[in-house]
């Protein structure tokens, strides 16, 4: 009798009857024999299976400090994908987002991402990445002096700007850490030993040489940045007077808050045989600051919005002691306006450079329309959906000892929605009618903790199919010889909506299936025998054609047959051709079987295991087909 099969298979087995003087047919029978004992095999419970295949993944962009690293990896909807960064194996305490920004603590140590993998039925399977050892951040400085100011002259004073430098670096969130930026003045490319101030007094050896001053920026946890002024040529200096006499005193202005300043000054003395001896005194308000009795000194907090001056007493043994002080400058606060920096669209991080004493601890507050952010209190910000259209500006309040000194806030920058960087849909190349299909898309974009939402419509000739709106598809009839393809629209918050159609398969029919097909009831004469088999479609139609040693029975085309005493010493099989609406014809013809009784015909056996191993080889190319 014939079975609807509940799913198409395509394997098939045929039964070899091994017959006297068939030498050359002993291994197909064994083999035969062989798969059929496997095929009667009794499947034993099973324990849960494993994933079909674990994913092959792996991390993406820059394993620097201020970076991003992430994960962009698609799965099947019927999996739950979380995760775990880990720093040398070990889990680094709350990072479960599939990216993570390099922190300072983690240069020279290995990151990876362990992604734990549920389906329903399956096994729980974890999946970890490849470590990646992290490096040092970026830094860049960019010189806001050029050239040294100032004349450069012997006991007169080269200088820098009040912020000669302004060191820049991505910060990963949370991060933390100030930058330093450090003076050092050169002699002819060669280091000044001492000369490590904004500004500089030339000596005697200068005369002649190039001066320069080469200033870096370093901060733990990244790389140091260094720039090189311009520079200018020592001259010889000016000279006047009889006496001991100090003929200018002075000391770089603007004067801020956490800066050291030396003071320069010239003089006349009657002989160059000997030095006199300097001593310094700085004043606040024209009072004494105690202990600030060197050539150079460092402002404080105590120090803002009173006058800073200095005065000096020149001593030489056998003349009159010289004294002068300078003028007097206001100490102000040490805050440059900070600046925006980064892409002000969503998902894209934005962080923000200014210049502060090196000592001072930066307080970070992000404004959106000049209204606080809750929670966006750290030196970088990722922008938010409820961002766009809206300004966003940064304020930084720094302090010395805990003091304030300064305050400032950016300009701000409006918002805009982003781009996808990727959007591409996917689907098989080939269809046949009756297929189960799965589109698969890959879409690429900066990530703030939300996943973009997907919509799909299957097309058939460019047109939307009703009610086919899932990422999976079962092939119709109705879609035969037409072009399939589907359309995916992704829709994030923030994000410009993207869409993209997947390339087009045409679909073709499948020939009807007929397997498992046998012989059955007693091939003896006088009894009735029928043909057995299992097929798909349901509903399909069947031919039925006996054979006797291969050639057609005139008028046996019925499902059975009654064996005649004719078939005696021949062999029978059965042909059946199916047909069903929309598939194509499917043909398969059983193995023999031999009728017993009368007399031995060696030529009639060899025409019909001729016949037969004919039959194996269609049915061989036709499944290599």
């Amino acid at each position: 009798m014939k079975q609807p099969l509940s799913h198409i298979r395509t394997t098939r087995r045929w039964a070899v009857l091994a017959v006297a003087g068939a030498l050359a047919l002993g291994v197909v029978a064994s083999q035969a024999v062989a798969a059929n004992a496997g095929a009667d095999a009794v499947a034993t419970d099973q324990p849960a299976p494993s994933l079909a295949a674990a994913p092959d993944l792996s991390l993406t962009g820059q394993p620097a400090v201020g970076e991003i690293l992430s994960l962009v990896a698609e799965h099947p909807a019927t999996q739950t994908w979380t995760f775990q960064w880990l720093r040398d194996g070990q889990v680094i305490s709350g990072q479960t987002d599939s990216w993570y920004y390099p922190h300072t603590a983690d240069v020279g140590h290995q990151l990876a991402l362990r992604v734990t993998i549920t389906e329903p039925d399956v096994e729980t399977a974890q999946v970890t990445t490849p470590a990646v050892l992290v490096l040092p951040g970026a830094m860049s400085i960019t010189l806001n002096t050029q050239t040294p100011l100032g004349t450069p002259k012997v006991g007169q004073a080269i200088e820098l700007d009040a912020s000669p430098a302004t060191c820049s670096r991505k910060v990963a969130p949370g991060d933390s850490g100030t930058v330093g930026l450090a003076v050092q003045w050169l002699r002819d490319g060669q280091p000044i030993a001492g000369a490590t101030y904004r500004n500089y007094y030339l000596q005697t050896a200068d005369v002649n040489h190039s001066l320069a001053a080469r200033l870096t920026c370093s901060q733990t946890g990244y790389e140091d940045a260094s720039a090189t002024t311009n520079a200018v040529i020592g001259q010889l200096g000016d000279t006047g007077g009889s006496g001991l006499e100090i003929t200018s005193l002075t000391f770089p202005t603007p004067v801020y808050v956490g800066y050291a300043y030396q003071a320069g000054y010239q003089y006349t003395q009657p002989s160059a045989d000997s030095q006199p001896t300097a001593a310094w005194q700085w004043l606040r308000d024209g009072q004494p600051i105690a202990g600030a009795t060197s050539r150079t000194y460092t402002t404080t907090v105590a120090d803002q919005g009173h006058q800073l001056a200095v005065r000096l007493e020149l001593s030489l043994a056998g003349y009159t002691t010289a004294s002068r002080t300078s003028a007097a400058a206001t100490v102000v606060a040490s805050v440059s306006d900070p600046e925006i920096v980064g892409l002000a669209q969503v998902g894209q991080a934005l962080g923000a450079k200014l210049t502060y004493p090196q000592d001072g601890v930066v307080a970070c507050q992000w404004l959106r329309d000049s209204q606080a952010i809750s929670g966006a209190n750290q030196c970088s910000y990722v922008v938010q959906p409820a961002d766009v259209g809206r300004e966003l500006s940064f304020q930084a309040n720094v302090t010395l000892a805990g003091v304030e000194v300064g305050s400032a806030t950016s300009a701000p920058v409006t918002v805009s929605q982003a781009t996808f960087d990727t959007v591409q849909a996917t689907i098989q190349s080939s269809l046949k009618v009756g297929d189960q299909t799965k589109a698969g898309a890959q879409i690429v974009y900066h990530s703030y903790g939300v996943e973009p939402t997907r919509a799909w419509q299957w097309l058939r000739d460019g047109q939307p199919i009703a009610g086919a709106t899932s990422d999976t598809y079962t092939v119709l009839a109705a879609d035969r010889g037409h072009k399939l393809s589907a359309r995916l629209t992704v829709s994030l918050a923030g994000y410009v909506t993207a869409v993209a159609t997947s390339g087009e398969a045409t679909v073709e029919s499948r020939p009807v299936v007929i397997e498992k097909l046998t012989i059955a009831g007693a091939v003896q004469a006088g009894q009735t025998i029928s043909a057995d088999f299992q097929y798909a479609p349901q509903g399909a139609t069947f031919v039925y054609q006996w054979l006797r040693d291969g050639q057609a029975i005139a008028g046996a085309t019925n499902p059975y047959y009654q064996v005649q005493d004719s078939d005696k010493g021949h062999y029978l099989s059965v042909k059946v051709t199916g047909s069903a609406t929309d598939w194509d014809q499917g043909t398969l013809t059983s193995s023999t079987a031999l009728v017993p009784g009368g007399s031995f015909d060696f030529d009639a056996v060899v025409q019909s295991l001729l016949a037969m191993l004919k039959n194996w080889i269609a049915q061989l190319m036709g499944l290599f087909a």
